[in-house]
This record gives structure tokens, C-alpha cells and sequence, in this order.
């Protein structure tokens, strides 16, 4: 069994990826038997002793590393494409959010940025209590750590306190999951 095969027996038997593993890592090695990159005999060579690493990302890159999609016009407007209406409610915004960063083109195959949570969720909160807004919140962060498996992905709180970005401080700190990374903008002059 040639290499290339060998590559391919061995992602279809393994008993230690998921299914969505699987498929990724399937696809990897067909894009990896391109060579559309025209790189230099030499640099191959740095590639082939592990000098330099392309950091899983295939030979011939078809989807960008790093995409900042306008959650909030999303959220506002919904997308004909996806056939999704826009938010009207807390809800609303959270499955409408669930859906698009399915659909996000990144070289990890998940969104790397997920948005700013705080300010994109607040305009949704209507009259919902603290504790109906974190349980949700606890499914939908769940949802994130559960379904997105590679910690480089990230969210933004801040720079303005908001009631949503205290509420996702309370949930994440008891759920203690790995994503998404959060980062805490802050402004002197509004924080």
C-alpha cells in the first residue's frame, strides 16, 4: 500500500477521531496530493525535516485563516442565504449565532472569532431574568465548547460593562470550558 493510501487506511480506521475529525483529516490528505503552491525544491526540503510547518493547513489553501464575519448586520438582517430570519429574541440570537459560525470558511473548518458576545447578545435580553439569560447562556457556551475543538477560537467582551457580558463572566467561570478564549477589551474612558 503506497504512502498516500496507507495515510487514508489509517484516518478511516482510527478508532480515536470523531466523525467530523475523520472527514477533515480526510480531506486534508486530498488536498495535500495537490502542488499548486509552486514551492521551491529547497523549501520542500525544510518541510519534509520539519523545519518549517504549514500548521495543518494543506498544499493548496482554498479558505482564509482568520475571518471576521459581521455577526451583528447577520443578526439584524438574517441571511436569505441560509434562509434565516433576523433575531428578534434572545433565543433568536443565540441559534441564528449557532448556525452561522457553522458555516464560516476557515482554515480550521470552525470560526476562529466568534464576536463580541456581550454587545452582540444585550439588544436580545428583553425582560429576562439574570437566571433565565444564564441558562442559556450555559447551553449555548456549552454548544461552543462542545462542537468547536481547537482553543484558538475566541470571543470579545468589552470595552462597555453590559449585562450579558457580566452574566457570560458568571457562567464561564463555573463551566470552566476551554473555548471560547475571551478577551476583555478595555477602553479607559468607557471601561
Amino acid at each position: 500500500m503506497d504512502q498516500t493510501k496507507q495515510a487514508i487506511y489509517n484516518v478511516v480506521t482510527a478508532s480515536d477521531l470523531t466523525y467530523e475529525q475523520k472527514l477533515k483529516n480526510l480531506a486534508n490528505l486530498a488536498e495535500n496530493e495537490l502542488d499548486v503552491l509552486n514551492i521551491p525544491e529547497r523549501t520542500k526540503y525544510y518541510f519534509s525535516t520539519g523545519a518549517i510547518n504549514d500548521l495543518f493547513e494543506g498544499h493548496a489553501p482554498y479558505r482564509p485563516r482568520y475571518i471576521m464575519p459581521d455577526y451583528q448586520k447577520y443578526l439584524k438582517n438574517g441571511s436569505d442565504f441560509l434562509r434565516v430570519k433576523p433575531a428578534k429574541t434572545f433565543d433568536d440570537a443565540l441559534i441564528n449565532l449557532m448556525m452561522i459560525y457553522h458555516h464560516v470558511p476557515s482554515i480550521t473548518s470552525f470560526p476562529v472569532f466568534l464576536g463580541s458576545l456581550d454587545e452582540l447578545l444585550e439588544p436580545y435580553v428583553g425582560s429576562l431574568s439574570d437566571e433565565e439569560i444564564k441558562e442559556k447562556l450555559r447551553h449555548f457556551l456549552t454548544f461552543l465548547d462542545r462542537t468547536i475543538d481547537d482553543s484558538f477560537c475566541h470571543a470579545n467582551l468589552g470595552p462597555r460593562e453590559t449585562r450579558v457580558g457580566n452574566l457570560i463572566l458568571e457562567v464561564e467561570e463555573e463551566l470552566q470550558d476551554t473555548v471560547p478564549n475571551l478577551t476583555i477589551k478595555y477602553d479607559p474612558a468607557i471601561t
